[in-house]
Order: C-alpha cells, then structure tokens, then sequence
C-alpha cells in the first residue's frame, strides 16, 4: 500500500540535544534507558574520528538538526541524538522531511510526497546543503556527518541541476536577509506541518 503525502510515519523526541559549539554530552543522560541503545548504533567505521572525542563523535554521526534559538543576538543551531530516527538514510532527494518541534522538543516525520510501496523512506541530514552542487553537498556531508553521499540524486547530477541549485541558493539567501533574526525564528517555531 502507498504512503500518501503528508503521512506521519514517526515522531521521536531525541535522546539529548546540543548547542552548536557544545561538546560535552549531558552526564544526566547516561542513565537513560535508550543510552545503551544509541551506544551499539553502527557508525561508519571507515573514516578516522572527527573531534578525538569518540562520543561527541557518535553524536555528530548520529544527530539530526533541530533548528535554531536566539542566543543574544545570534541564531546558534541545536542538533538532537535520536535513537530511531537515526536509522533513516540520507537522500538529497528525501521523500520524508524532519521537522522539530520546538514547545515539544520533539521531532515528526511526515512524507513529502507520494512514496510507493516497498520504496526506501529517506531524510535528508541537513536540508541547507541541498542548495549546493553536488561536490559542495557531498564534501559538507563527509565533515558533518562522516559519509559520502551516493544517492540517485548525487549519481545522476548534472551541470544544470548544479546551475539550478544555485539559483534556488540565491533566492533562498536573499528571502531570509529580508526577515528579521526573531522572526525567523518565530516561524521556524509556529511551522508545525
């Protein structure tokens, strides 16, 4: 059976979350019962660890963004460490978008589109490098989140959707410097669907 557009398929609210910047993992955590959970999660064993700190690695290969808040006069992003939600792939072509929402300090995940049944149900890790070319998305992705990218969307890519990824960059900047810093914020908070 088909998912239809807009579907809940899941809701999680994350084992902890971090400030940009932030790097040591909440202590109070450790006694969580999905800690041990998180803990056995595979990661790519293959590429050498990022910071020197095994779990603030784990936490960067397993986070997913969950917006931003105000800090002075900054917008500084929080990113959570979910237990199932991890286990979505990335695609820079997702059929499923994350949302987090922030009164509830929980994510949902809903289909975007139609996705046919027996179809992979995929998430892209971070919705701001899908306004870059394809080496920019895939370099960004192997910092963050320690993989290389090779969904259909990167193995197909050509000069052209490049050029059009650009021109969407540039509008998209362009849109948000025109809506103040709280603002910004207030409709990240308020878009619930």
């Amino acid at each position: 059976m088909d998912i239809p557009p807009g579907a809940l398929i899941h809701q999680e609210k994350p084992l902890f979350i971090l400030l940009r910047g932030e790097y040591e993992i909440p202590s109070g955590v450790t006694a969580h019962s999905s800690w041990g959970e998180w803990l056995k999660l595979p990661l790519n064993g293959s590429l050498p660890p990022s910071s020197g700190d095994v779990l603030y690695d784990r936490f960067l290969a397993t986070s997913l963004r969950c917006g931003v808040v105000l800090i002075g006069k900054q917008d500084v992003e929080i990113s959570g460490a979910f237990v199932t939600a991890t286990r979505f792939n990335h695609s820079c072509e997702p059929n499923v978008h994350a949302h987090w929402v922030p009164e509830e300090q929980q994510m949902y995940f809903r289909t975007l589109r139609q996705v046919k049944e027996g179809a992979e149900l995929s998430i892209c890790y971070d919705s701001g490098t899908l306004l870059f070319p394809k080496d920019t998305r895939k370099q960004k992705l192997l910092e963050r989140f320690r993989f290389i990218c090779n969904c259909v969307c990167c193995g197909l890519c050509t000069s052209d959707s490049d050029s059009r990824r650009l021109g969407l960059k540039s509008i998209v900047e362009g849109l948000a410097h025109t809506i103040p810093v709280q603002l910004r914020i207030q409709m990240v908070s308020n878009d619930r669907k």
